[in-house]
């Protein structure tokens, strides 16, 4: 654990903000077009506008237990 702070100090202390914001979204488009060309690639048949639109809509209701009292576990209340 503490092998991983210092890394995390080192990480944040001596390499310029530049360098992470660059890296970061370099990684993240990389990661992005990747996931595109698997999806792609596996994909037998065109997503349907079912498969877009029902997962958000399974997680916003998820999301009503950071917004609703009645959704809390009883030891945070």
């Amino acid at each position: 654990m503490l092998k991983l702070r210092e890394i995390i100090e080192y990480v944040f202390t001596e390499i310029p903000s530049v360098y992470l914001i660059v890296g970061s979204t370099l990684v993240f488009l990389f990661m992005g077009t990747l996931a595109f060309f698997i999806r792609a690639k596996a994909a037998k048949k065109p997503i349907s506008p079912k498969r877009i639109i029902l997962p958000p809509l399974f997680m916003s209701t998820g999301a009503l237990m950071f917004v609703f009292e009645e959704f809390w576990c009883r030891c945070l209340k």
